[in-house]
C-alpha cells in the first residue's frame, strides 16, 4: 500500500508545476468553472494516469517505443520539446519566487542544479523528493486556505478545460510514473489512479477557492498567501511544487544515455525562462495541453485494442501471464 502511495504522490508531484502551486494556471483553465468541472479534471488525471502505468509495467517503462515502435525517435522528439517547456516555465517561476521574496537573481540556477542533482540519483531519487514533498505541499495548502477562509467555486460546468488540463500536466507526470510502475498490476493501478484522483481533486478546489478575487495576480496563491500573514508557507509550497516537477522533467526534457544532454538542456532552459513565467503558461500550456491529450488518447486506444509492443524483461513476462489467467 505504501508503494502505491508513493507512486501517487511521484505522478502528483510532477503534475503540480509552477502554474498549479501558484494558482495561476488554474485562474487559467477554471477561472470561470464551478465544482463540477473542478473534479472532472482530478478524476481525469487519475483516469489519464492508469494507460500511463499500465503501458510502464508492459514496456518496463518504455512508454514511447510501446505506443509507437515503427518511429519511436519523432515522438520522443516532440514529448522532450514539451518537457522542456515545462522546465523553461518552472524555472521562471522559481527566479520569480526568488526575486519576490529575497530580491535575490539566481533562483532559476539554483533550482536547476538542485533538479539535476535529484535526477542524477534516478527513479529513487525522484520518488524520495515526491513522497516527502507532495503530503507537505497538501498540508500547506489546506492551511493557507483555512487561514484565507473558503470561498464558494461557482461557474460554468466546462468540459474541455478540465480534460486539456489532465492531459497537459499527465503528459509529464505520466511518462515518470511509467517508470516506476513496472511491478503494478491492474489492481495496484486502479488503487493508484484513484489517490490520484482523490488527492488532485481536493488540491483544485482548495486551490481554486483561495484564490477566488485574486485570479489576476502573477501568482494568485503566493497573493494570498502573503495577504493572511502566510508568505514563507506560499513560498514552500511554490517552491516544492517548482522543484518535483524539474526533478522529473530535466530527466524527460533529455536525450537517454548522455551524461551531458541534461546539463545542455537546462542552459537552453534557462535562457528560454527569461520570456517569464506569466507569458511562458498564457501561451505555452494550452500547446501543451493539446499535444498531451492527443497522445494520451492514442496511448489509451492501443492499450485497449492490446496493440503494445511488450518489454522481454522478466518481471514483465511474469506479470503479463498472471493477469491473462486472471
Amino acid at each position: 500500500m505504501l508503494n502505491y502511495f508513493v507512486t501517487a504522490f511521484t505522478f502528483i508531484g510532477t503534475l503540480i508545476g509552477a502554474g498549479f502551486a501558484s494558482g495561476k494556471e488554474i485562474a487559467l483553465f477554471f477561472g470561470d468553472a464551478g465544482v463540477p468541472s473542478v473534479l472532472l479534471a482530478g478524476i481525469a488525471c487519475g483516469a489519464v494516469a492508469y494507460p500511463f502505468m499500465r503501458i510502464g509495467a508492459l514496456t518496463c517503462g518504455d512508454v514511447v517505443g510501446g505506443v509507437l515502435p515503427a518511429h519511436p525517435e519523432y515522438a520522443a522528439t516532440v514529448l522532450r520539446f514539451v518537457n522542456f517547456l515545462v522546465l523553461a516555465t518552472v524555472l521562471a517561476a522559481a527566479e520569480y519566487l526568488a526575486y519576490e521574496i529575497f530580491a535575490f537573481r539566481g533562483g532559476a540556477v539554483i533550482t536547476g542544479i538542485a533538479a539535476l542533482i535529484a535526477n542524477s540519483a534516478g527513479m529513487r531519487g525522484i520518488k524520495f523528493v515526491n513522497g516527502v514533498l507532495v503530503p507537505v505541499i497538501i498540508a500547506l495548502v489546506a492551511i493557507i486556505l483555512s487561514r484565507k477562509g473558503f470561498s464558494p467555486v461557482t461557474g460554468r460546468v466546462r468540459v474541455i478545460s478540465p480534460l486539456l488540463y489532465s492531459a497537459m500536466n499527465a503528459l509529464s507526470a505520466g511518462l515518470v510514473t511509467a517508470k516506476i510502475s513496472g511491478s503494478l498490476t491492474r489492481k495496484g493501478a486502479l488503487c493508484v489512479s484513484a489517490i490520484i484522483a482523490v488527492a488532485v481533486s481536493a488540491l483544485l478546489l482548495m486551490v481554486r477557492s483561495a484564490i477566488v478575487g485574486n485570479a489576476d495576480a502573477d501568482m494568485p496563491l503566493y497573493s494570498v498567501a502573503v495577504n493572511n500573514s502566510l508568505g514563507i508557507a506560499g513560498a514552500v509550497v511554490i517552491y516544492s511544487a517548482i522543484f518535483t516537477t524539474a526533478a522529473g522533467t530535466v530527466g524527460l526534457a533529455s536525450k537517454e544515455n548522455s551524461s551531458l544532454s541534461p546539463i545542455i538542456t537546462l542552459s537552453f532552459a534557462f535562457l528560454l525562462s527569461a520570456i517569464g513565467f506569466t507569458n511562458l503558461v498564457k501561451y505555452t500550456y494550452p500547446v501543451i495541453g493539446a499535444v498531451g491529450i492527443g497522445f494520451a488518447a492514442f496511448a489509451t486506444f492501443k492499450l485497449a485494442r492490446k496493440k503494445i509492443r511488450q518489454c522481454p524483461c522478466n518481471n514483465t513476462s511474469i506479470l503479463v501471464q498472471y493477469e491473462r489467467r486472471n
